[in-house]
């Protein structure tokens, strides 16, 4: 199967049975090579009551090779590059070709909730707050969500 049908495939089924917290996926315009996503922010985290939006590149590798992703709301996080970036490890190196769109956008909330401090390279400043001081990290995130993703 073909990249493009791999992904027409996905679209079907976000639409029957979207993946919990994914208000919107699909297509931005004509492109299926390029998605736009809204996630709500998981209720137990900082990020609760926030929409955040999300761009996903897909290439003729897919499901060989994940979608790039990349916040397009701005996120506090230590795995979140200030810009938007986001690589986590389930999209990376845990990544097999019978996954599909559907977990991507699962992870990306994911990630949400639980950091993953072994891979903080995207924000070392995020992840050295929340290190040391959570309550910090915790309000900034908070104020960040209230800000950006409302």
């Amino acid at each position: 199967m073909s990249a493009l049908e791999t992904i027409q495939q996905d679209l079907e089924n976000i639409a029957k049975n979207p993946p919990d917290g994914v208000v919107t996926a699909g297509p931005s315009g004509d492109d299926l090579l390029h998605w736009t996503a809204t996630l709500t922010g998981p209720d137990d985290s900082p990020y609760a009551g926030g929409v955040f939006h999300v761009s996903l590149r897909f290439d003729d590798t897919y499901p060989q090779k994940a979608p790039l992703a990349q916040f397009t709301t701005r996120v506090y996080h230590p795995n979140i590059h200030t810009g938007g970036g986001v690589r986590p490890r389930s999209m990376r190196e845990e990544w097999t070709p019978d996954k599909r769109a559907p977990e991507a956008l699962s992870a990306l909330r994911a990630l949400l909730a639980n950091p993953d401090l072994d891979d903080t390279i995207h924000n070392q400043d995020a992840a050295h707050v929340y290190r040391r001081d959570r309550t910090r990290f915790t309000t900034t995130a908070q104020e960040w969500t209230r800000k950006y993703a409302q």
